[in-house]
């Protein structure tokens, strides 16, 4: 008979074995509730399956019922752990706190305290009596009142878990059914040996059959992880997502056919009748724009308009549903945006006509700067000091040049911002006509990108740029002098340079830039620092002005 003994201890070391992997394997995912307490009940099968071995392959009473004490450490929680663990996979989450799992733990605590203390009480085991002469033969317990608070106790938790896992079946769909459906056979298997030893009606005495019926659950168990993604995919609060989500949802599978639709999207429909289980493309004929459904690709999402019959805006997002590169189906969700449509074609609205009259409103500066430039034009004609005319004729240019800009904005799409280097090639060549009377003698360069600027840049680098190049045309080139005028305008990442240069007569080497007289350098240096920029004079070779800056972000 030792050898029995030995071959039942080897079967419940593979039985500790395979919930033991199992134990640690859902641990690695304890960030998910489910696999966390998922794990404690395995552990606790574990210190059972292990005891109970260790109890089997052990000599002498003593030895045995110290191990058989220590198996109730294991024992007392499986009900507990397992009532927690069906709890929180099914979404029945709302005692599911330490306040509830201390109250659970009370009656456990309790019947360890009993099994500790039997060699006096006797409260859990009256009489302990060996099964027959051999050193290794099993233990025949009696039974004492606190063995049967524990059984009840534990029972009663069990009962309460498979409940909850039938509710879960019956509520489910096919996916999650099938889950808790492994479940539920794993829970049955055990409940059903440990009946069969609690009725004495095992077919070896004093041998408990449950343990060695954790290694079939554990297989099955196993299986249910790696087929069914147990840890991975549960049914987290699906009816109250599913039917009571304000968007939409169908389910179909890979032949076409309505697993599921929620209440949301009966209603937007107008749905009157259940067509689960019928195909989803001569149904629901307002997704026509959809179908056929294995067009859509991996992900999708539209815009469409329908009969309710009155007309609606539906927002769509179709998903294919896959699983390990098996396409199971697809998820159709949609809600109802008629209110954002509309929204959203007044605002456009809206927008058109803040837009004209933005034009509008760039138009008319245009058209005062230019009549203030032309009354300028109009005034110098009366004055006889060259001097004066000429402060006349610079003020002119400059409204020229702040009109200009309004008017590059008014034939702009974007209201906020103008192509500076077209700005640059227009305004450069009126001032060349303006200043240049013999073109054959000065040659003007123009080299810049077409950058977009912002208008509250553009109107002081407009006045800097008329400054400077009117500056280099009235006084760089005097007795008829031949020469060259560069002007650069160029923009790298989000650094902008300005480079504006004549191989003229250049300024006297007393001129401090910084501290002049001169009105025109005044308004440079002036401007320059109202966009930010830093403004450089190299005199090597006539002057050359380089400003460089960097755009700043305009708040609305």
């Amino acid at each position: 008979m030792t050898e029995i003994y030995g071959i039942y201890a080897i079967l419940l070391l593979i039985s500790t074995s395979v919930t033991l992997y199992i134990s640690f394997y859902s641990w690695n995912k304890r960030l998910n509730p489910n696999a966390y307490l998922f794990s404690l009940l395995m552990g606790a099968v574990s210190i059972w399956s292990i005891c109970e071995a260790l109890q089997m392959a052990s000599v002498g009473i003593d030895t045995k019922i110290l191990w058989s004490q220590l198996s109730y450490v294991g024992i007392v929680f499986i009900g507990p752990f397992f009532l927690l663990f069906t709890m929180s996979y099914t979404d029945n989450k709302k005692y599911l706190n330490k306040k509830f799992a201390a109250f659970l733990s009370i009656i456990p605590i309790l019947i360890l305290i009993l099994v500790a203390t039997n060699p006096w009480y006797g409260l859990i085991w009256p009489t302990i009596t060996p099964s027959s002469n051999d050193p290794m033969s099993l233990l025949i317990y009696g039974r004492g009142i606190g063995f049967y608070v524990n059984m009840i106790y534990t029972y009663i938790l069990l009962v309460a878990g498979v409940l909850l896992l039938i509710q879960s079946i019956i509520r489910n769909p096919k996916v999650f059914q099938k889950q808790a459906l492994m479940i539920l056979l794993a829970t049955m298997i055990p409940l059903s040996a440990n009946v069969v030893y609690l009725t004495r009606y095992s077919p070896v005495i004093g041998l408990d059959l449950t343990p060695f019926a954790f290694t079939i659950s554990g297989v099955l168990v196993a299986y249910s992880i790696f087929k069914y993604k147990l840890l991975d995919i549960v049914p987290i609060a699906y009816n109250k997502l599913f039917d009571k989500m304000g968007s939409g949802a169908l389910v179909i599978d890979s032949k076409k056919g309505i697993v599921d639709i929620n209440k949301s999207a009966m209603e937007l429909l107008d749905i009157k009748s259940n067509f689960t289980g019928k195909n989803v493309e001569k149904t629901i004929t307002q997704f026509k724009e959809l179908y056929p459904l294995e067009n859509i690709a991996h992900e999708s999402e539209m815009e469409i308009e329908i009969d309710k019959p009155q007309k609606i805006w539906l927002e769509i997002l179709v998903t294919s549903l896959e699983n390990n590169k098996q396409h199971l189906g697809w998820l159709i969700t949609f809600s109802n945006i008629t209110v954002r449509k509309k929204a959203e074609e007044d605002v456009q609205k809206s927008l058109e006509e803040k837009e004209m009259l933005l034009k509008e409103i760039h138009h008319r500066v245009k058209n005062n700067l230019m009549v203030i430039s032309s009354l300028l034009s109009l005034q110098s004609r009366y004055i006889k000091d060259e001097a004066s005319k000429n402060i006349f004729k610079e003020s002119q240019n400059r409204a020229r040049s702040m009109a200009l800009i309004h008017e590059l904005l008014y034939q702009s799409t974007d209201l906020k911002s103008i192509d500076f280097g077209k700005f640059i090639n227009t305004l450069t060549g009126e001032l060349y006509r303006i200043y240049i009377s013999n073109q054959n003698l000065i040659k003007l360069n123009v080299d810049v990108q077409s950058v977009m600027v912002d208008v509250n840049t553009a109107i002081p680098l407009g006045l800097i740029v008329n400054e400077l190049v009117s500056n280099s045309m009235k006084h760089a080139f005097p007795d008829d002098r031949k020469g060259n005028i560069e002007i650069k305008f160029c923009s790298e990442d989000e650094n902008y340079t300005l480079i504006v240069e004549d191989d003229g007569i250049g300024f006297p080497e007393d001129v401090d830039l910084y501290n002049t007289n001169s009105l025109g350098l005044r308004i440079v240096n002036s401007l320059t620092e109202q966009i930010d920029g830093e403004l450089i004079l190299d005199k090597t070779n006539g002057s050359k002005f380089i400003i460089k800056f960097k755009e700043e972000n305009y708040e609305e």
